[in-house]
């Protein structure tokens, strides 16, 4: 069957042929759902279209313009535009998601392979990972960077021994191409870099200063250009933003929870049971390559603050890395078949019930997203959008609501003052007049002031109006507000002059 009961190991045939399987599997609930349940899909998509149609539409160019920065978040802002120029945007924006899903366990894959010398069924393992928090919520261009920061440290492992010039100038080249995909995506490659360098002045006891110092700074010369233009663009001014929410927040991080409770309680059960046993018993260990690594990734994410410049839940993106590292490093040279299998088994089962679990999402959403893009039609074209929430919990039955309202942007060219729009995050900004409209309609206390029975003056120079919210509720009757689409989490509302 292609399978050592030695340590694991598969044919080069084998691994890629469940590889594929596996990420068939991963990628169907994508390609049949119509629009992923993604937190902040929507919105991304959004953005995507303003790219596409600002320069060429005069209505976007009343809201919308659009500011090429070196800024270091641009994945999904290089690469849905291009393919949109040969397929509809939904399905540029399909072809990303499923490129990170393939760019993940691949990463892990190549990593495993330059690490352990074999391809072996343990880097499989990353599919079980692959749908978590992150995902949910939508940091899709760290997502993407991250497998391309696996696949950079990967280079930089099999490069060992080359002429020190190339192996800088490679990583050199990774380093920029991870910072303008994601600034964490480039983090996390220094990271590796960094606990490989350390492992290994730990496992030669090498106490020369020059030594030590050398192979630190040839660690550290890949980042400077990045790190310059970090600089020089004023963004690193914002470093002093930050927030730290203690140790028992960085536990939980470690869960990477799917969204469904119950299930999430049994994968963290079950895979702490499977790592306990194995590396326990030393059936299983990690390659010692990887261990410096390993090491490093846990110390900066308990480090690690909340927030840093304008990111949130940096401490949150670590624990993927952790994970996909760990099935990237673990080798089985004491394991027996039947451990293998039971292992197998194990993994198997856990992708499955996860991957079902995301199918249920997805086939909601083709029930919900479809009556409520529907209302969003009901916007006038090149019309005015304020959006009311309470809360940004996941809507109703775990199937995110909040930034639907953003595919107005995409369909009816319409402004909606939730649209992603930061000077430091995302090339689209807002005109001067789109701002003022939005800082006057804050969702929060917009929710409270409508629920209250206030008619705000705010809504004057608004055409529409969006309430919803994870829980149904009711609009108290509002003269300056005529309904077009009531669900029990979302309405939609024409705003009378």
């Amino acid at each position: 069957m292609g399978l050592s009961s030695a340590a694991g190991r598969l044919s080069a045939a084998w691994f890629w042929l469940a590889f594929i399987g596996l990420y068939l599997i991963a990628a169907l609930p994508i390609v049949a759902v119509e629009l992923p349940p993604i937190v902040d899909y929507p919105n991304h998509l959004a953005r995507m279209h303003v790219l596409l149609e600002q320069p060429r539409s005069e209505t976007l160019r009343q809201f919308y313009e659009i500011h090429w920065r070196p800024l270091p978040n641009l994945a999904m802002d290089l690469t849905v535009p291009a393919l949109a120029a040969i397929m509809p945007l939904e399905w540029a924006g399909k072809i990303f998601v499923l490129a990170f899903l393939g760019l993940l366990p691949a990463g892990a894959a190549f990593l495993h392979r330059v690490a352990t010398g074999q391809w072996s069924i343990w880097p499989l393992f990353s599919f079980v990972v692959l749908f978590t928090h992150l995902f949910i919520w939508g940091l899709l261009n760290y997502l993407f960077g991250l497998g391309l920061a696996l696949m950079a440290f990967a280079l930089w492992l099999a490069l060992t021994g080359r002429s020190e010039a190339i192996r800088v100038a490679v990583a050199s080249v990774c380093a920029l191409v991870l910072f303008f995909a994601h600034l964490m995506a480039c983090v996390v490659f220094g990271l590796l870099i960094a606990g490989h360098e350390l492992g290994e002045i730990w496992y030669r006891r090498d106490v020369d200063a020059r030594r030590i110092l050398a192979r630190l700074a040839l660690g550290g010369l890949p980042f400077l250009i990045p790190l310059a233009i970090l600089i020089r663009s004023g963004l690193g001014g914002e470093l002093g933003d930050i927030a730290y929410e203690g140790v028992l927040r960085k536990f939980g991080a470690l869960a990477m929870f799917e969204g469904h409770l119950p299930l999430d309680i049994a994968t963290i059960a079950a895979l702490l049971a499977l790592v306990a046993i194995g590396y326990v018993t030393r059936v299983v260990s990690v390659v010692p390559t990887l261990r410096g690594p390993l090491l490093l990734l846990l110390v900066v994410h308990f480090l690690s603050p909340t927030r840093l410049m304008t990111a949130h839940g940096i401490d949150e993106r670590l624990p993927l890395a952790f994970a996909l590292v760990l099935a990237a490093g673990t080798v089985s040279a004491g394991a027996t078949t039947r451990s293998i299998r039971v292992a197998a088994c194990a993994g198997l089962g856990l992708f499955m019930a996860r991957t079902a679990a995301v199918a249920v999402d997805c086939e909601a959403a083709n029930r919900v997203y479809p009556r409520l893009i529907a209302m969003l039609d009901q916007v006038p074209r090149g019309g005015r959008l304020a959006v009311a929430f309470d809360s940004n919990d996941i809507g109703p039955g775990g199937l995110p609501i909040n930034h639907l309202p953003t595919l107005a942007v995409m369909r009816r060219d319409a402004f909606v003052t939730t649209f992603f729009a930061y000077e430091t995050q995302q090339p689209v900004t807002l005109t001067p007049s789109a701002l003022a409209l939005r800082d006057a309609v804050e969702p929060m206390a917009l929710w409270r002031s409508l629920m209250a029975g206030e008619a705000s003056t705010a809504l004057g120079g608004f055409d529409a109006l969006v309430v919803l919210g994870p829980t149904p509720f009711v609009v108290p009757a509002n003269p300056r507000l005529v309904p077009v689409g009531i669900e029990p989490n979302f309405a939609l509302y024409r705003v009378v002059p």
